[in-house]
């Protein structure tokens, strides 16, 4: 059984080099065979797939009894034959997709996400220092994620970002348990470029990766902050998180909220409704302007202009947020940005267009050095009452029907005028 690419592959690269083979954390395709070997030996295991971010996770239970937790669903089981046509027959397991198995985190274990960034001028990979982790294991954590990626460099050249997922025994000695990588779409790879640039023209909220402790010290900081995959569209899996009192915690996803005791009740839930399912990044909420007492953000396109060689300005556009949304993606109106000025979605409105303007066309171009493809970008962007700017996120492929929608026909042609001027030239 051969696997060509995805995590099977680039752990048999890993597994071939002398100096991080002991550096790798078990693993093996899945099979009814390696699945009952597995349960035997480490008692707690994880299944992932080849390509992809979907976990799902086995304990034995003791007394022949097996716990299930997958996105969405918890069964029991009493033998591991049951366990294993369940996890295929019952459209766990894709029939057409290659598993790999491998021990879950051990009691006095810690798992480390260390972000590898291809440094644009130098081709090289560096990590990311993270203000959240500033202790001695990081540094052995920084020095073999940086001699993983070095070693998989030929299946990385399309990335920028990769995210190498670092177990920590509790002799101290350091594994490779996985690697993730982000492509020019992913909030995470986007934040990278952006993070710590144009501070003069746009903000960018505190952001990162979910795990269980940057999950809870940024909201103990923010006090309430939203969880979103890092790739994705139309505001799908994203939930704003509520710190209360009491260790309570409301956890508000479209119109449904739902109150959580326990910081252990409140983890088990999002990995059960979200984060078994995908790439997750967390995110301190910004605090946006209203109309009518709905949040709003505001979008704008931004497109390459070849005859001019340089990126510019073709549409924006306001969207309010539906009663009892706490993100616009499901939009009540969708306004021209003078109206929702107007309307005083903004306490500080001078000015405010010409800044949108400069802050998109800079954010553009630091995307467009990194990522010299990409032609159209929508830029989702905040801004609060006092008229700070704040930057959401990028979309590469953005919708533009809804500026069709807006009823403004020269802005709409505008930017379909541009799709076609960049297509005539590829």
């Amino acid at each position: 059984m051969r696997v060509k690419k995805g995590r099977w592959s680039r752990y048999q690269i890993l597994r071939s080099d002398k100096e991080i083979s002991k550096h790798l954390t078990q693993s093996e395709l899945l099979n009814s065979e390696s699945l009952d070997m597995y349960i035997n030996r480490y008692q707690k295991v994880q299944i992932m797939p080849c390509y992809g971010h979907v976990r799902i996770f086995i304990s034995s239970m003791g007394q022949g009894q097996y716990k299930v937790h997958a996105y969405r669903k918890e069964e029991m089981f009493s033998n591991v034959i049951d366990l294993h046509e369940y996890l295929i027959n019952r459209g766990i397991l894709k029939s057409k997709q290659y598993y790999v198995i491998q021990p879950s985190l051990k009691e006095g274990e810690r798992e480390y996400l260390v972000t590898m960034q291809r440094i644009a001028f130098t081709q090289q990979w560096e990590a990311q220092l993270s203000e959240l982790r500033q202790n001695a294991n990081m540094v052995a954590c920084n020095n073999l994620a940086k001699l993983a990626v070095e070693c998989l460099e030929e299946s990385l050249t399309e990335y920028l970002t990769v995210v190498v997922k670092i177990i920590i025994d509790q002799k101290g000695q350091a594994y490779v348990a996985d690697i993730q990588d982000h492509p020019p779409s992913s909030k995470w790879t986007q934040y990278q470029v952006l993070n710590g640039t144009g501070k003069d023209l746009y903000l960018v909220p505190e952001t990162q990766l979910f795990d269980e402790s940057s999950f809870f010290y940024l909201l103990q900081k923010h006090k309430q902050i939203f969880i979103k995959p890092t790739i994705g569209q139309l505001g799908l899996g994203i939930a704003q998180v509520t710190l209360k009192e009491n260790n309570v915690y409301k956890v508000h996803s479209g119109r449904v909220t739902k109150e959580i005791s326990g910081k252990k009740h409140l983890i088990d839930y999002l990995l059960t409704n979200y984060i078994l399912k995908n790439h997750y990044l967390v995110q301190q909420k910004i605090p946006l302007a209203k109309i009518e007492g709905n949040p709003i953000d505001i979008r704008v396109i931004t497109q390459w202009d070849p005859d001019f060689d340089n990126w510019s300005v073709n549409g924006k556009l306001v969207k309010i947020a539906q009663k009892g949304y706490v993100v616009t993606n499901v939009a009540r109106e969708l306004l021209l940005l003078d109206e929702a000025l107007m309307r005083g979605a903004i306490g500080n409105a001078q000015n405010i267009e010409d800044e949108i303007n400069r802050a998109c066309i800079d954010m553009s171009r630091r995307l467009h050095k990194n990522f010299p493809t990409i032609t159209i970008i929508g830029f989702d962007l905040g801004v609060d009452q006092q008229g700070h700017i704040w930057f959401i996120e990028a979309n590469l492929k953005p919708d533009i029907f809804m500026f069709y929608r807006l009823g403004d026909m020269q802005m709409y042609q505008t930017i379909i005028d541009g799709i076609k001027n960049t297509k005539a030239l590829t």
